[in-house]
């Protein structure tokens, strides 16, 4: 069923044809990553994707990888792309908030049905339409290149029991998450990666909201919060993305865009299934070192909704782009109900 989602049939068939594309000069593809290489789960994908171009193409097109910031910072990357100054970024859509807060639902939607759910709005529901649109407005192409599945909420010195326990709670969190707990009077505090462990150590947070166990475990922060709350309502899925300069998009032959949009779409299953099989060892590793993971409470769980409800209908009165894709989500959600209801795959 994924592979069938994410469309892959028609672009690699089209790619196996691509050595007959060949010129005297080959076509380069410089790729700007928003993530080191050593990172786990994104790491490893970003490399791969740019190995597979290269091998799909022959000598016909050279892709680069370029670590974050080495070309120019990464906040810039969506204007460079733009400008032409970067060929391509490999990144997420959540990075250009700023800008529109409709880029965050193309690259998580709080209370989604995760992955496949997702997927089959992007390619089959008209998501990815309005994301091309979006990005169009930054006179960028764009293509969904990776997923990550749902990991934890994230890190708590405390167990909470109810929704009245996040009054004040001091808590990393980014994004729409950020929004949905200072409605619920948390406080949300602005802490990179890097200093997470020290803004424990500190006492700056009495927790973090921060992606998957196996991206968590670098970090070192269940020396200090040893309550990890599930399920990730706040990110069921996280989708990455390829930017692609128009004029270089331009520039390619037919069979190069395929092959381009091929291995996106085979990044988006292999990423999804490696960190999907990472998170259960690594789960297990945390739990011997005396890891609690927790579930939230119906409670706490209806409170979120509640307040992400509010959220998402304050973000359409300001925003346009925003209302669109997130009516367009509901709408495609609607009719996915009954059979997500009677299949049992939930």
């Amino acid at each position: 069923m994924l592979v069938a989602a994410l469309g892959l049939a028609a672009p690699v068939a089209q790619a196996q044809g691509a050595d007959a594309a060949k010129s005297d000069e080959p076509s380069t593809l410089d790729i700007a990553s928003s993530f080191p290489s050593t990172q786990p789960i994104v790491g490893p994908a970003q490399t791969q994707l740019v190995e597979l171009i290269n091998s799909m193409a022959g000598s016909s097109l050279k892709a680069k990888l370029h670590e974050p910031g080495e070309i120019v910072p990464t906040q810039q990357y969506l204007s460079a792309v733009g400008t032409s100054t970067l060929d391509a970024a490999w990144t997420t859509a959540s990075e250009w908030a700023s800008k529109d807060s409709a880029f965050w639902l193309f690259a998580s939607i709080p209370f989604s049905r995760g992955p496949e759910a997702q997927l089959a709005w992007l390619k089959y529901g008209g998501g990815e339409t309005l994301f091309k649109q979006l990005h169009m407005k930054y006179n960028v192409e764009v293509l969904p290149c990776g997923m990550s599945p749902a990991g934890s909420t994230g890190w708590f010195r405390n167990e909470l029991t109810t929704p009245a326990d996040f009054k004040g709670l001091k808590i990393r969190a980014t994004g729409l998450a950020s929004q949905v707990l200072r409605n619920m009077g948390a406080e949300p505090q602005v802490v990179s990666n890097d200093e997470l462990r020290r803004a424990f150590e500190t006492n700056i947070i009495d927790a973090a909201m921060f992606n998957t166990p196996a991206l968590n475990e670098k970090q070192g922060v269940e020396e200090f919060a040893k309550n990890l709350y599930f399920p990730a309502w706040h990110q069921p899925s996280t989708l990455n993305e390829l930017l692609i300069s128009k004029k270089k998009w331009a520039a390619l032959s037919r069979q190069h865009r395929a092959i381009i949009q091929g291995a996106c779409d085979i990044i988006t299953l292999r990423q999804l299934t490696e960190a999907q099989a990472q998170q259960g060892k690594v789960l297990n590793e945390l739990i011997e070192k005396g890891l609690k993971p927790l579930r939230w409470s119906d409670d706490i769980l209806a409170a979120f909704r509640k307040s992400w409800e509010k959220t998402a209908t304050d973000l359409s009165a300001n925003s346009e782009e925003f209302k669109k894709a997130w009516e367009s989500y509901k709408a495609f959600a609607a009719t996915q109900k009954a059979w997500e209801d009677y299949s049992g795959s939930r």
